[in-house]
């Protein structure tokens, strides 16, 4: 901000008035920060840049900080500790691996996670032979958690990280490996996202490396079912 010293408030962009202001609090030295929102109004470059500066703030003032925001990005790289709010409500409070890895209920499965979950409706059986859960007409050999009974219907939630191809395939049981039919596929930097279809249903996939696959292919993948988050479909909240 040192070329814009001599400039009024007036003449100020919104997101440089939003970093003077951030600068005016800090030079305070207060025993709580409030952020509300501070990196809303700069583009994806500076955001990100200014993310790093303030955990490294952060990290050097260790002065507590609230911080709100509709980023889950920012939400997940900054807290310690993370309070996810509906409608004025909490849906859960905890750190980011835990929401991320453990979400409550199907809210916050579906908000904490970019893409989001793919949430399937699914049919769980327990039966002498082990534990299964149907999905998408495909049936898949699981341990299932104590709150499950026999053909009890569940909404499955599969992050899409939790799916994987090629080499990874090889750590999976063959049970877990499906052929999915190729929707559209987007190469983002070193990973790819993939939409296929699997039975009727359509399923996002964050893949490791660059994936080209044409519309209609079939590709073999594999399900990581080890992660596999299950929730009432009725009250939405997880079944553990």
């Amino acid at each position: 901000l040192t070329p814009y010293l001599h400039r009024k408030p007036a003449a100020l962009s919104g997101g440089q008035r939003q970093r003077v202001a951030m600068g005016r609090a800090i030079v305070r030295s207060p025993s709580v920060f409030l952020f509300d929102e501070p990196l809303s109004n700069l583009d994806a470059q500076l955001r990100t840049q200014m993310r790093m500066e303030l955990k490294k703030m952060h990290l050097k003032m260790k002065t507590t900080t609230i911080y709100v925001t509709h980023d889950q990005i920012e939400a997940m790289t900054l807290a310690d500790r993370i309070v996810i709010l509906k409608d004025g409500m909490v849906q859960q409070v905890g750190t980011p691996v835990e929401v991320y890895e453990q979400p409550d209920n199907r809210f916050v499965a579906g908000f904490i996670g970019n893409p989001p979950t793919n949430l399937l409706p699914a049919v769980v059986s327990r039966g002498s032979d082990g534990d299964e859960i149907s999905f998408c007409g495909v049936t898949f050999p699981v341990t299932l958690p104590a709150g499950c009974k026999d053909q009890d219907q569940v909404l499955a939630g599969i992050r899409p990280d939790s799916i994987k191809r090629d080499g990874a395939l090889a750590a999976l049981p063959e049970q877990w490996l499906i052929d999915g039919k190729v929707v559209v596929s987007e190469i983002v930097g070193s990973q790819s996202l993939l939409e296929f279809t699997m039975g009727e249903a359509s399923v996002i996939a964050e893949l490791e490396g660059r994936v080209t696959a044409a519309p209609g292919q079939t590709m073999k993948l594999g399900l990581n079912l080890e992660n596999l988050l299950l929730f009432d479909p009725e009250t939405e909240q997880a079944i553990r």
